[in-house]
């Protein structure tokens, strides 16, 4: 199923006349005049995912065109081309081919299972894939670049901060962990499984269990009874099943504290906001990868984005207030670095898939506010790799910071 069409987005001035025709994001040349990089977007534009992934893609597709209209790219246009696979993994496939047909030459797909499925088209493609979380088991795949910490390291991060926070006189705290049918929720389980059975974390944590619904699940009773005691449940599902598993909790009469990865509570909080009370989302945390969505933060890529979101969008509060924005724009910036980059080591007219392989893999930025400066180290393809842990305040009705410590990932330590 095809979302949108060929999009050809410009702005090409001839003379003082402004041509009212499909164009391309370039540098005021004309369409015969520039190298055309055609970024395919594959992801899930209307299926469950959809409430967070089309913020997510107007911000990576706005980050690339802002920086091309900032310092273009000579002899560059940008042309984006989408397919929706509807969170279907079955169509995967079939919508990287269709992308294929429409003239990709970058992938931007949004989530690490489609791009672990595509790994043995797009290296025979040579078509490099540019993307945000990441699995340990594939971050060296050297056609794919992932932008954010790997969804196993998002599960070990929250529980370094529980060791080094908790306050043992009480006792060893208890976690749980609910998921459902989707790889996502088996990274968090590797990630708490290795956590566990690491000697450097012997005796503090008691692990209740973990339990995995169906993906339409929307009763939690069941799980109640199985994490009312926790002090910590970990929750690997998105949207709806997140939104009703917490508010179902606390009318139940679950006290303790709820932990998302970056996909939960960070990209789905409106979601959340309206299935629970207010007075209901005390102890939320996630871990994250830089400034928190909807801050005053005064990093110069973070007010970017913060300036093409208004100017493009009427709901340009609402969609501040998700991650969705912040990944999507950093993921632009990367791949406009990455396109510069290959056009500065072989020219525009010389462009195809292993020199914009090389251009990515050059990617050395300063984003103001993370971890970690941004580049691909040690054949290992992901750029960010630390984290902070993120908790909502109920009173203040906002996201800080929960610590100022950034957690490395266990297994680079």
């Amino acid at each position: 199923m095809r979302w949108r069409s060929v999009r050809l987005v410009a702005l090409v001035v001839l003379g003082l006349v402004l041509a009212a025709v499909p164009t391309l994001v370039g540098c005021g040349q004309s369409e015969t005049e520039n190298k055309v990089i055609t970024i395919g977007v594959l992801a899930d534009f209307s299926g469950p995912a959809a409430f967070a992934v089309v913020p997510t893609v107007d911000a990576f597709e706005e980050s690339i065109t802002y920086y091309q209209e900032q310092d273009p790219i000579k002899g560059v246009a940008f042309n984006f081309v989408s397919y929706d696979h509807a969170l279907n993994y079955a169509k995967t496939v079939e919508g990287y081919q269709q992308l294929k047909a429409d003239g990709m030459t970058i992938l931007f797909a949004m989530g690490p299972t489609e791009r672990d499925i595509l790994q043995t088209y797009v290296e025979e493609d040579r078509i490099p894939v540019i993307g945000s979380q990441a699995r340990e088991d594939s971050i060296s795949f050297p056609w794919i670049f992932n932008v954010t910490p790997t969804q196993q390291w998002q599960g070990e991060a929250p529980l370094q901060w529980i060791a080094e926070t908790w306050d043992y006189s009480k006792g060893v705290p208890k976690i749980g962990h609910q998921g459902y049918p989707l790889n996502s929720t088996d990274q968090m389980q590797m990630a708490i499984d290795r956590v566990l059975n690491d000697p450097a974390f012997a005796g503090k944590f008691d692990f209740v269990g973990f339990d995995r619904a169906t993906m339409t699940n929307v009763t939690w009773t069941p799980s109640y009874e199985k994490f009312k005691d926790c002090d910590y449940v970990f929750n690997s599902t998105v949207g709806n099943s997140l939104a009703t598993f917490v508010s179902q909790m606390r009318s139940l009469g679950y006290q303790g504290a709820f932990i998302t990865n970056g996909d939960g509570f960070a990209g789905y909080w409106g979601v959340v906001q309206k299935a629970a009370a207010a007075s209901a989302l005390y102890e939320c945390y996630y871990p994250w990868w830089g400034p928190i969505a909807g801050s005053d933060s005064d990093a110069a890529w973070y007010q970017e984005l913060v300036e093409v979101t208004q100017s493009s969008h009427s709901d340009w509060r609402t969609r501040l207030a998700t991650t969705g924005p912040l990944t999507g724009f950093v993921n632009g910036k990367v791949t406009y670095e990455a396109v510069k980059n290959a056009v500065e080591e072989v020219g525009a007219d010389k462009i195809d898939g292993d020199a914009l392989r090389a251009g990515f893999a050059a990617v050395k930025i300063d984003f103001q506010g993370t971890g970690n400066e941004f580049q691909y180290v040690d054949d290992i393809y992901t750029g960010f790799r630390n984290l902070k842990i993120v908790h909502w305040n109920v009173e203040a009705a906002k996201w800080e910071y929960a610590t100022d410590k950034w957690y490395e990932p266990l297994y680079l330590s």
